[in-house]
């Protein structure tokens, strides 16, 4: 059973809080750790761009959620919409050379990557997410921040939206049946 969500800013939500909740023991079961050189995430943002994190404290994450993908379809049954977002998750990173940088950016991609993927429904926000690519060229400049990478991953996620207002204590008004009786040429 899936949660019906309103907006997709519900599902980027669900998206921050696995990782939250779950990353860091991801990242200490790879062997990634503190002491190995990977810090705690600094930034968590939902943004409209990957890009838009550049400037943050790193490592950074940006949830982002560009577009739906293909057509939402009404279910009658349950009054929902059914569509699926797109959502993805990108890291800057910072290193001290320019290959362990490249290095721990795609460690940390691998680790948000499979937290996902051991956490598919986002907390029961969608059905299970399908993964969709990673990227990690994602600096226009990259000879000049030789020790600043970026990656992500993409998901599609499947969701069923509710246009269903707030469930409100509204009033219930009683009535009672009334007949009347109308004769013709009266």
């Amino acid at each position: 059973m899936v949660t019906p969500i309103r907006s997709v800013d519900e599902l980027c939500t669900a998206a921050e809080t696995i990782l939250k909740t779950y990353l860091v023991n991801t990242m200490t079961g790879f062997g990634y750790t503190t002491g190995a050189g990977y810090k705690p995430i600094k930034t968590w943002q939902q943004v409209p761009t990957v890009t838009a994190l550049s400037t943050a404290d790193l490592p950074g994450i940006a949830i982002v959620a560009s577009d739906t993908v293909g057509d939402p379809i009404y279910q009658a049954v349950t009054d929902t919409w059914l569509t699926t977002w797109r959502i993805s998750t990108g890291l800057y990173v910072r290193g001290g050379t320019h290959d362990e940088t490249q290095a721990r950016v795609r460690n940390y991609i691998a680790a948000i990557r499979a937290t996902y993927l051991t956490h598919k429904s986002l907390g029961g926000y969608c059905r299970p997410i399908q993964w969709k690519g990673e990227g990690y060229n994602l600096l226009p400049a990259r000879n000049e921040a030789r020790t600043i990478a970026a990656g992500a991953c993409t998901f599609d996620a499947t969701v069923e939206v509710t246009t269903k207002p707030l469930q409100l204590d509204l009033p219930t008004v009683a009535t009672t049946q009334t007949t009347v009786t109308a004769h013709p040429g009266s």
